[in-house]
């Protein structure tokens, strides 16, 4: 932090100089993201940006430690945070330690027709996925899924346009008023 401050003051009082111009966009937090982004694509090579597109493990993608971007760490959902798997199995960690919450079938919480359920539900699950150091969580799905023939329809909301519409503008205004979820 404090050598951001450092960087940030010194290309205030040197606009022009090296140090100001090597500062990284994509680090600086009051640029726009868009602009965050194309700095960190830029500066990644093609085997940096392939690398980070396909799994290292189990759930898990390298990141690019030159850059200071950290490895993403996936998770199933939407029932619950996966217990732990092995690096490179489907069989259970077996960590002592490695208990989560079972939520209900999505088809329950959208029966509910209740934008607020469905906000403390997504809520609640993110907060379990961040304390289990997870950066994504596969699932929940919105659509309108209307086949009992495959297992992902198990992971949406599947009602109809009209709850998926409602949960959507929820979301969106709850966006707008800037809570963070």
């Amino acid at each position: 932090m404090k050598k951001i401050i450092v960087t940030g003051i010194f290309s205030v009082v040197f606009p022009g100089s090296a140090l100001a111009q090597s500062f990284p966009v994509y680090l600086d937090e009051t640029k726009l993201i868009e602009e965050r982004i194309e700095d960190v694509l830029d500066r990644m090579s093609l085997e940096e940006k392939v690398a980070m597109t396909h799994a290292q493990s189990k759930f898990s993608s390298p990141g690019v430690a030159r850059l200071g971007i950290p490895e993403v760490w996936m998770t199933d959902g939407p029932h619950g945070i996966r217990p732990e798997v092995l690096w490179d199995e489907w069989n259970q960690a077996g960590w002592t330690n490695d208990s989560c919450v079972a939520f209900p079938a999505l088809t329950c919480l959208a029966a509910t027709w209740n934008p607020e359920v469905s906000l403390l539900y997504g809520k609640s699950i993110g907060e379990e996925a961040r304390y289990r150091n997870k950066t994504v969580l596969l699932g929940p799905g919105i659509n309108i899924y209307r086949t009992p023939v495959s297992y992902t329809h198990l992971r949406a909301h599947e009602t109809g346009r009209n709850l998926v519409c409602r949960l959507l503008l929820e979301k969106k205004k709850k966006k707008k008023k800037k809570i963070k979820i």
